[in-house]
Order: C-alpha cells, then sequence, then structure tokens
C-alpha cells in the first residue's frame, strides 16, 4: 500500500484526523498549498489536493472547511480563515444576534489525490453560532468555542476530543473519504 500523506500544518487537525481514521501512525506534512478563491469547497479542496500531491509525490490527504453563516447568505463559507484572522468571530456573533439568526452549517471538505485520480468527500452538520465560550476541556481550536450543535449542549470548544470527534463535520467528511478509499483499495 503506498503512503498516504495528510497534508496540514495544523497540529490539532493531524490529531483528529489519525483518530477518526483509527490511523495511529497517520504521516501528516505542512505545506503551503495555494488557496483559490472560490465559493465551491470542492474546487478549493481540488486545488489543494492536486498541488501536494505533486509536492509530495505520493498520494494525498487534505481537507478544507466551510463556515456558513445563514444570516450571511453562506458567508464566510470557506473564507473562514480570512474571517478569523481579520475580523473575528464575536462580529459574527454580533450580526447573527442583531439581525436575528444565528443558523450555521459547517461543512468539512475532504480530498485524495495520487496523480491520476481525485475523490471528494463532504460533512455537514448544523447549529447556531453562539457568544464564545471558554474550552473547559483544554481542547478546541479556530470557531469550537462558537459552535453549539443542533441538540447538543455544549459548544465544540467545551467538549473533549472524543465527544467532538463522534459527531463533528471533520468525523462526517473524514468517514465517507474513508469508506471510498477501502472501496478503492487504498486503505
Amino acid at each position: 500500500m503506498p503512503t498516504l500523506t495528510l497534508v496540514t500544518g495544523n497540529p490539532n487537525k493531524a490529531l483528529e484526523v489519525g483518530m477518526i481514521l483509527e490511523m495511529s501512525d497517520l504521516e501528516s506534512r505542512a505545506i503551503d498549498t495555494p488557496e483559490i478563491q472560490s465559493f465551491s469547497l470542492e474546487e478549493i479542496v481540488k486545488a489543494k489536493a492536486e498541488y501536494a500531491q505533486k509536492v509530495c509525490g505520493s498520494p494525498v490527504v487534505v481537507e478544507d472547511v466551510s463556515l456558513d453563516l445563514e444570516v450571511l447568505k453562506g458567508f464566510p463559507g470557506p473564507f473562514v480563515k480570512f474571517w478569523q484572522n481579520n475580523v473575528g468571530y464575536d462580529l459574527a456573533v454580533e450580526i447573527a444576534e442583531k439581525l436575528g439568526n444565528d443558523r450555521v452549517a459547517i461543512r468539512c471538505g475532504v480530498g485524495y489525490a495520487d496523480g491520476s485520480r481525485f475523490f471528494y468527500a463532504e460533512g455537514k452538520v448544523h447549529g447556531r453560532f453562539v457568544a464564545g465560550r471558554a474550552p473547559s476541556s483544554g481542547w478546541g481550536f479556530g470557531f469550537d468555542p462558537f459552535v453549539l450543535l443542533d441538540g447538543q449542549e455544549k459548544t465544540y470548544g467545551e467538549m473533549s476530543k472524543e465527544e467532538k470527534n463522534a459527531i463533528s463535520h471533520r468525523k462526517l467528511g473524514w468517514e465517507v473519504m474513508r469508506a471510498k478509499l477501502k472501496e478503492e483499495g487504498i486503505l
């Protein structure tokens, strides 16, 4: 079986994905992939995966996340990292509160590329975008303290790794990809 490399610079993502895929030996590598500007999560993931595969020279898996605020018609969407770095999530909460709609969908797009094939999978969850709650578990990153999924009492940031990994957008997307990779004989 060829080496499968997860391309991410975020050690928390690498840990989560390894847990979800049940691969304690999942190799990860930080590569600065160009991120195309698009509202299509699949287009962004495909461009990242194909670029990373060329750099690594072996099969890769990548992911990207979209934070779709209903009140902003899906924005920031895949531009979530830009939003976080330049505006912050408190403003999103303020906008949602003022406009009376805190509904959010979170999507995790996962891509596999090996030089000749590309597979895409996506996981999606729904909930509310709430005022940030301090992580009680010492775990969580990004928008985790602001996301309260439907049917949950804790934000992602208040959950343990195991609790989050049992229900997250990331888990759903990677489970679909894991099934596809098994079906193709890659895992």
